[in-house]
């Protein structure tokens, strides 16, 4: 079976382009946040509460994609799957957000980022095999990719938080995640039909 993504594009933007922006704004202050260790620079209230607004706008945007009755649009056939990703993320988010505000140590979110770090890379898998988007248009290798630096990045963050990643490392790539599966495509995809370009 071979999906044809046509159906998630329109004359207006796609109804996900909220949640990428807001996935950029998180992945942007957590990466911030790791790359000064010292906090001297980086307050880790601020990047909490941007975490967890994010994260309640994660859940709140798959809400509204979800509904068949919205105008804000669905993802049709997508919809289910990234509502998935979506609440193991936003979830995430809003728990990271509220251990950073309140200021406890983060080690139990360690094993929880490494699961859903797996659990993602599994959704790159059957993005590409279960719904042969690898056999589709071009484009659709970056978007299954999307999935697979997620999955790396929740994996590097649990192994950062247990203490075995530097966290230097862990903020680098939240940051180069930040701009490469939220910023970028969250950008074309709020464009009309025809400017979303290679995505």
């Amino acid at each position: 079976m071979v999906v044809d993504p046509s159906y998630i594009s329109g004359s207006v933007g796609k109804p996900i382009v909220p949640l990428m922006f807001a996935g950029a704004f998180v992945l942007m202050a957590l990466g911030a946040y790791h790359m000064n260790p010292s906090r001297k620079k980086i307050s880790g209230v601020a990047a909490g509460i941007v975490a967890l607004v994010g994260g309640i706008f994660f859940i709140i945007n798959l809400v509204m994609f979800q509904s068949a009755s919205s105008a804000y649009g669905t993802l049709g056939t997508l919809s289910n799957y990234i509502a998935g990703v979506a609440v193991l993320y936003g979830l995430f988010f809003i728990m990271m957000g509220l251990i950073l505000i309140v200021g406890a140590k983060p080690h139990i979110m360690a094993p929880i980022a490494i699961m859903v770090g797996f659990i993602t890379l599994a959704y790159g898998v059957f993005f590409d095999f279960g719904l042969g988007f690898y056999a589709g248009p071009a484009h659709w290798i970056y978007h299954s990719s999307i999935m697979y630096m997620w999955g790396i990045a929740m994996t590097i963050a649990g192994f950062s938080m247990a203490g075995k990643i530097p966290e230097r490392f862990n903020g680098a790539f939240l940051f180069w995640c930040s701009l490469y599966t939220f910023a970028i495509p969250g950008f074309m995809w709020a464009l009309g039909a025809g400017g979303h370009g290679p995505f």
